[in-house]
Parts: structure tokens; C-alpha cells; sequence
């Protein structure tokens, strides 16, 4: 096959780049997608259940305005007019459907022996606060959702009907709400005014795949590109290196655009992943042809001919796993994380046939120096530290030792998340979050209950709202629950502005209260709040304080449990909302990608035992690659104790590096074994001298490279970054270490 190429170089590398650049052109076609639910896969159960959900009620797409003043509501007249001016504005942002505070909670009082319905706000502070506005304003129903305990805090909520599959839609409604923010600041200077909601975090996501696309992933490229040019002693050789790395990410993210396909926070780390990995690849091509010139080597196609026949095998092979490994994220249920996997694959292909018909043909065009410093200097020292430790093998053994303490860190780790933590501390949508429930009210994390009868109208029967005033007073009660918003609570306030008894045992007058809560309901706004249009459903909402993903299912567990204790027999539950679907999430798709790669790993190990004809390979091939892992997750363990959604990228992403260093390593090993007449000993120390140096150029490059992700403002890639640094650094130690101590043993055997 060699040969081949090289007789029709030329055409060949015509051929590659026009390819490569017009399937690269499909880039230009990509928009980043502001849907955070986008993780969610059609047949995710709790994703369902939040459709119906969404089916029979309101629609849930909304921001929330959150103002403060040193005063309180019912002292400042200013805090008061600043309030019905942001009502009164809320029309003006798109997609608006409806808005609900206290300045549109209806209050009925009585006028004349007349009902008068009017919002709570007029009623309790008209032009000065009457005596009993304290308590009107302050109901429980309200603290924590409208306004907060000490009433210097209040809320307005605005639903807003957007199209969520439309970038562009999100991003101009977003425009009109930091619009209407200005607006208020120019005429409220002396209050603080907060957002949050669904709206501002689909922006956020918009924003930090943007930032990380444009500026960390750049950032890395950079850091890489400097790195292997002081390695590799040559911009030239580096810039080859690079733009072959390059050219396999823009394939990736060119088929992704043609396609039709849109960024995410997950898939805007592609391009990092497909350079990582035909980096790691290319890079043993390279070194091996750099390390023949040192040697004296005369540049000639005979001796390009021999690079390619030495690396072509194991390159095939480490591609193949790459790929494969990649691909076991399509047994992960988020479509994000799928598509990852499959471009990233994708990419890795393109890479590996570049390296050979792009890279590898351009390198005798090409004039090379002979001043490899640093990879002279590298290889020095392995060469140096194989022959010394011929037949030595306590530092080795010790440092097994070492990596099998590190992995005993996974025991710790705890699998666990916060959504608005997904976002680092300075993005606008995470600070605004943490200021309102500081301040106590406004939370984005929230979760409903939705009663359902098998007859329409039989949900509002006694036992039912008896069960429900039950509820309220558990978990209100509750150290993690701000609010709670139940249908008994609204029949209460109507009872006491009708000035009648609230009798929970008369299904009639339950009926009545209800007819007269509809009826004073203002424009835009419906009984669909709490009853679905079959009325056989009823829904209460939960609104919590800052819950991580343990903490909600945890509660839902707890809410179920008292359904089972405390509810009418016939009457079916179902816990959902959007925090529900979120705090399954990562537990489901991390024991996902699990599932996929293990049997990956077993095959490589497997493949490597074949190719050496010794099943002793098999265990030594599925340690080398498990271990180094094991151990930067546990380390990560020791240090942190949690992770999340990043665990199911990592492990897919750096499980392709390790076995390309595993797979070259064991490769010259047998190499030397079988071909050369070399001892065990002499065959380990053969491998390391032949593999190590393109093990050790690749680690420290792309390990740096990684650690810049830490940047990301988003913390799936910080903590991504970190632990693929992390990997990829115990990779290089085991694999030039441990790993030809463990071919020794092996090979006894």
C-alpha cells in the first residue's frame, strides 16, 4: 500500500484536501442550539412525563424578574410603582403570553355589599398600605415565590411562548428582556433587579458553547501547536502536524453541518477531541520517520516506505479502538452525548486517513532539520531509564502500587450535579440564580406534583384537597422547599374574600370557590394554572431552594412515599418538572457509557492477546488501558468526591489516547520479541526506545492542552479538562513504567 501512495503522491494529496475542504465548508452551516433539552432523548422516561405534563398545563417557558430595595414593598412607594411599571412593560418582550406578581394576583374584596376583584397589590397598598397588608402580601402561598420573607424582594414571572428549536427566536427574545432591564435601571436607579428562568439559561448555554468554541478550544489549539513545535524542533513539521489534526476537526464539524446538525455545549467539544486523538496517532508516524534522520537516516522514499510499513498496523489498530470506544456512546440516552461520539468518530477516521495520504506524503517535501533537540533529549532519557532498570522492577511495582491507591479514589466519588453550577461563577444566568436565593424567593428549581382522577371533575373532591392541605403543611416545611403552590391554598383566599367558611367536606361549596377563583381570573390568565382542560388533573408546584441533582431525587422519592401514606387510593401521581429529567440525567448516562465501553475494552484487550498469541496480553492489555483511567478518576475522587455529566465524555475521550500509547507499546514489544531474537527484558526496554518518545511528545501536549479547559464557563468542560489531564499524564507514566514490567511478566508466563 505504501508504495502505492507514494507513486501518486501528488494526486492523492489533491484529492484529500479538496475533500477535506469541501465537506469542512459545512462549518459555515452550523448554529449553536440554545435547547437545553436537547440532552433528553425522545424515550427518556422522565422527559416524557414532562411533555404530558407540559400537554395539560401552561407552557413552561418563562423569565423571572427579581427587584430589591432596602425597604420593603409596603414602605417605598417607588419599590411599589417599580413593580406595576414592570408589569405594565412586560407586553413589550417577544413571545409574551402572560405575566403573574402580586401587581396581577387577583384579590376579591367586598365593596357595598358587592365583590370587587382587583390584583393584590392595589388592594393591600391602593395609595397607602391599609393595616392588613402586611399579612395579604406576606401569605404563606406567596413567600418564597412572589415575594420574599421580609417583603424587600418581589417577583414577576412572565410566560413566554418560545420557539425553542429556533436559535435566533431565544436570542432575540433574550435581547428584549436585557431591553426591558435597561429600560428599568434607567428609571429605577436606586433598586436592584435580578432575571433567571428558562429564557436566560438557554441563553447561557448559547453563550458558554459560543465562548468555548471560540475562545478555549482556540486557546488549547494554540498551547498544543507551541508545545509541538519546541518538541518536534520545527514550526513547519508542527504546523504539518497541526493542520492535519485540523483538518480532521473541521471534517467532523463539516459533516455536522451539512447534515443539519447544531453545536451544544457537548458537541462543541469535537473539535478538541478529534485533534486530541489524530494527534496522539499522527504523532507516531512523525517521530518514527524524525528518529530515522537522527539515526543518520539519508531522507529517501525507501525510508518514508519503512515508516509507513512500521506504524501502518498499529495506527490501523489504535484507530479501530478509537473509534469503537467513541462509539460506545451510543448506548447513552442523550442524543448530545451520541452525537459526540459519532462526529468525533468520524473525525478520528479522517484523521487516521490523513495521517497517511496528507502527512505522511507531505513530509518529504519537507526539509528537515537535524536539530531535534527535545526529542533527542526524551529519548535520551528513556533509553537511559530502560537499560537502568533492566531486570529492576521495584520502582515499577511501586508505582503500581501508587496508581492502585489512586484508583481506590473512585469508592468516593459520588455522582451528583447542580445545573446552575454547570455554568462558572461569573456567568450572569449562575450569579442572578445565587443572588435571589440568597435573598430567599425567585428559584429556578422547581418540580411538580400532578394528581389525576379517572373521572373529570372528581379531582376536586374533599379528600382530595384535605390530602393536599396535608401535603402543604409537610413540605413546607421542608429544609430544602421554598414554596409550595397547591390548588387549597387559592379556594382559601377566595374563602376569605368572600367572607365564607372554607368547607373542605362539601364538594358543592369546593365547586363555588372554584367558579368564583375562575371568574376573577384577569385576561390571559386561566384556571390551567392548576386544572388541565379534562379536569381530571390537578397540579401543584414545588419550588426548592438550591438542590443538587441527589438532593431532587431524593425528594421525589419523598414525595412519592407520602403520596402512597396519605392519598386517596384513587388517585395516581406523577412527580415531574423540569428539574426532574435533569437530576437523572447523569447517573443514567454515566452507567450508559459504561455499559457501551467496557465491552470495547475487553475487545482491545483481546485483539492485543491475538496479535502476541499469548492470553497472558489479555490481562495485561485490559489493565494498562483500565488503570490509568481507574486511577484519574480516583485521584479526582480523593481531591473533589463528586462528578457529573463530564464523566460520560471523559471516559469516551481519553480512553482512545491510552490505548494508542498501550497498543504501540505492545507492538514493539512483540516487534522486538519475535522479530529481533530480543529477551523479554531487552524487548521491553526495545519498545520504550522505539514508542516512547511519541508516548511522551503527545501526553505532555495534549495533557496541556486539556488542563486549558479549565477556562471553559462551562463546568462539564472545567472538570472534563481536568481529568483528562489527569489521564493523560498516568497514561505516559504507566505506559513507559509499569506497563513493559507488566509485558515481562506476561511474557513468562
Amino acid at each position: 500500500m505504501s508504495s502505492v501512495l507514494l507513486n501518486y503522491s501528488r494526486p492523492i494529496i489533491a484529492f484529500v484536501s479538496v475533500i477535506s475542504i469541501l465537506i469542512g465548508a459545512g462549518v459555515f452551516n452550523l448554529q449553536v442550539s440554545p435547547d437545553n433539552r436537547a440532552f433528553y432523548a425522545a424515550d427518556y422516561r422522565e422527559y416524557a412525563d414532562l411533555l404530558e405534563f407540559e400537554d395539560d398545563f401552561e407552557i413552561n417557558s418563562f423569565v423571572a424578574f427579581g427587584v430589591s430595595s432596602s425597604e420593603t414593598i409596603l414602605d417605598s412607594a417607588e419599590f411599589r410603582s417599580s413593580l406595576r411599571w414592570l408589569e405594565r412593560e412586560s407586553p413589550s418582550l417577544r413571545n409574551y403570553v402572560r405575566s403573574i406578581s402580586i401587581a396581577s394576583l387577583p384579590q376579591a374584596v367586598s365593596e357595598n355589599d358587592e365583590l370587587v376583584v382587583g390584583n393584590l397589590l392595589d388592594v393591600a397598598c391602593p395609595d397607602v398600605c391599609i393595616s392588613s397588608a402586611a399579612s395579604l402580601v406576606g401569605r404563606s402561598q406567596n413567600r418564597g415565590r412572589l415575594v420574599s420573607n421580609d417583603l424587600r424582594t418581589v417577583m414577576l414571572f412572565v410566560i413566554l411562548d418560545v420557539d425553542v428549536e429556533l436559535p435566533t427566536d431565544v436570542t432575540e427574545t433574550f435581547d428584549s428582556i436585557q431591553t426591558l432591564i435597561a429600560t428599568f435601571e434607567g428609571n429605577f436607579p436606586d433598586l436592584i433587579i435580578h432575571h433567571t428562568g428558562a429564557v436566560p439559561m438557554m441563553q447561557a448555554f448559547v453563550d458558554t458553547a459560543t465562548k468555548d468554541s471560540s475562545t478555549v478550544v482556540s486557546l488549547a489549539f494554540a498551547v498544543i501547536f507551541v508545545l509541538l513545535a519546541l518538541l518536534l524542533g520545527s514550526v513547519k513539521l508542527a504546523g504539518l502536524l497541526f493542520l492535519t489534526g485540523s483538518l480532521a476537526a473541521a471534517i467532523s464539524l463539516g459533516m455536522a453541518g451539512w447534515l443539519g446538525m447544531t453545536l451544544n455545549t457537548a458537541t462543541a467539544i469535537v473539535p478538541i477531541v478529534v485533534f486530541t486523538l489524530v494527534v496522539a496517532g499522527a504523532m507516531h508516524l512523525l517521530v518514527h520517520y524524525l528518529q530515522r534522520l537522527d539515526d543518520g537516516a539519508i531522507p529517501s522514499r525507501k525510508h518514508l516506505e519503512a515508516s509507513f510499513n512500521a506504524q501502518f498496523l498499529p495506527m490501523s489498530f489504535a484507530a479501530v479502538t478509537s473509534i469503537l470506544s467513541l462509539l460506545s456512546l451510543q448506548f447513552v440516552t442523550s442524543p448530545p452525548i451520541k452525537e459526540l461520539g459519532a462526529l468525533s468518530a468520524v473525525g478520528v477516521f479522517a484523521g487516521y486517513v490523513l495521517s497517511f495520504t496528507f502527512l505522511g506524503l507531505l513530509l518529504p517535501k519537507f526539509r528537515i532539520s537535524k536539530r531535534l533537540v527535545a526529542l533527542r533529549f526524551i529519548r535520551g532519557c528513556l533509553n537511559g531509564y530502560a537499560k537502568r532498570s533492566e531486570g529492576k522492577t521495584r520502582f515499577a511495582w511501586l508505582c503500581l502500587f501508587a496508581f492502585i491507591l489512586g484508583s481506590l479514589g473512585v469508592s468516593a466519588l459520588k455522582v451528583d450535579d447542580d445545573f446552575v453550577r454547570y455554568f462558572d461563577s461569573d456567568v450572569p444566568f449562575r450569579s442572578n440564580v445565587e443572588s435571589l436565593i440568597e435573598l430567599g424567593v425567585g428559584s429556578p428549581y422547581q418540580i411538580e406534583m400532578v394528581l389525576s382522577a379517572q373521572n373529570a371533575g372528581e379531582i376536586l373532591a374533599p379528600e382530595v384537597l384535605n390530602y393536599l392541605r396535608e401535603f402543604e403543611a409537610e413540605f413546607r416545611a421542608h429544609p430544602q422547599v421554598l414554596n409550595v403552590s397547591t390548588v387549597s391554598a387559592v379556594l382559601e383566599d377566595v374563602s376569605i374574600a368572600l367572607d365564607v367558611p372554607l368547607r373542605l367536606s362539601d364538594k358543592l361549596a369546593i365547586n363555588q370557590l372554584f367558579f368564583a377563583y375562575e371568574l376573577s381570573l384577569p385576561p390571559r390568565q386561566t384556571s390551567n394554572a392548576f386544572l388541565d382542560p379534562s379536569r381530571k388533573k390537578l397540579r401543584s408546584s414545588i419550588l426548592l431552594k438550591a438542590v443538587t441533582s441527589n438532593q431532587t431525587r431524593k425528594l421525589e422519592a419523598e414525595i412519592y412515599n407520602f403520596h402512597s401514606k396519605h392519598a386517596p387510593s384513587d388517585i395516581a401521581i406523577l412527580v415531574t418538572g423540569e428539574n426532574i429529567p435533569v437530576a437523572h440525567l447523569s447517573a443514567r448516562n454515566i452507567e450508559q457509557s459504561m455499559k457501551g465501553l467496557v465491552p470495547v475494552l475487553f475487545i482491545v484487550a483481546g485483539v492485543l492477546a491475538l496479535i502476541a498469541q499469548r492470553f497472558g496480553l489479555f490481562w495485561v492489555g485490559l489493565f494498562s488501558i483500565a488503570i490509568p483511567i481507574l486511577a484519574g478518576f480516583g485521584i479526582w475522587g480523593w481531591l473533589v468526591g463528586e462528578i457529573g455529566l463530564a464523566a460520560a465524555i471523559i471516559l469516551a475521550a481519553t480512553v482512545g489516547v491510552v490505548i494508542d500509547d498501550t497498543i504501540h507499546i505492545v507492538y514493539r514489544f512483540e516487534d522486538g520479541r519475535r522479530y529481533l531474537g530480543l529477551t523479554l527484558e531487552e524487548a521491553a526496554s526495545y519498545a520504550v526506545h522505539k514508542s516512547g518518545a511519541a508516548v511522551v511528545a503527545t501526553s505532555v501536549c495534549l495533557s496541556l492542552g486539556f488542563l486549558l479547559m479549565y477556562f471553559s464557563a462551562y463546568a462539564v468542560n472545567q472538570v472534563f479538562g481536568i481529568i483528562a489531564f489527569l489521564i493523560f499524564l498516568l497514561a505516559m507514566f504507566f505506559t513507559l513504567i509499569i506497563l513493559p514490567k507488566l509485558l515481562v511478566v506476561g511474557g513468562k508466563r
